[in-house]
């Protein structure tokens, strides 16, 4: 082999499997995105943690489970308590389940293309960021803005 031919024969091999990982397709498919995700913490707090108090009541969440199907559906089954300040009245627990439909841009995240909304609410028109999809976990950000990183791990797939 010619002196010249030597050095590309040698890095051919590694020029082609760089090439190949680069021409390979870094999106997420609804098949991986899939599972359940519970909620793990609030702002690093773990669940119960509080995420509302009005001083008359706080607002507990006790669970929050995400669950991704590979065919897009998807649910939020949430359960939180309300909290009263005052001893007379009897503190209350509560559970709902949203069905939405989701997809997945890019390689990470994940949107919720009808928001789940709670009946006659007034809710903003989706699609919405439901999190960045990280190994086991679903992290998303705070709806109010807040640097408030909200944590789901998967616990199934």
């Amino acid at each position: 082999m010619p002196k010249i031919l030597r050095p590309i024969h040698i890095l051919a091999p590694t020029l082609l499997a760089s090439l190949a990982a680069g021409c390979e397709s870094s999106t997420l498919s609804r098949v991986e995105a899939a599972g359940t995700f519970a909620l793990e913490s609030i702002a690093g707090v773990p669940v119960p943690v509080t995420t509302h108090d009005t001083g008359t009541a706080r607002y507990i969440t006790v669970a929050d489970t995400i669950r991704l199907e590979p065919d897009g559906d998807a649910s939020q089954t949430v359960v939180f308590r309300l909290d009263f300040a005052d001893p007379t009245r009897l503190d209350e627990e509560s559970r709902t389940v949203a069905n939405f439909r989701y997809r997945v841009r890019g390689d990470r995240v994940i949107e919720a293309i009808t928001d789940p909304c709670p009946p006659n609410a007034l809710c903003p028109v989706g699609p919405h960021i439901l999190g960045r999809h990280e190994g086991d976990a679903l992290v998303r950000s705070a709806v109010d803005g807040a640097d408030n990183v909200i944590l789901y791990r998967r616990v199934a797939d």
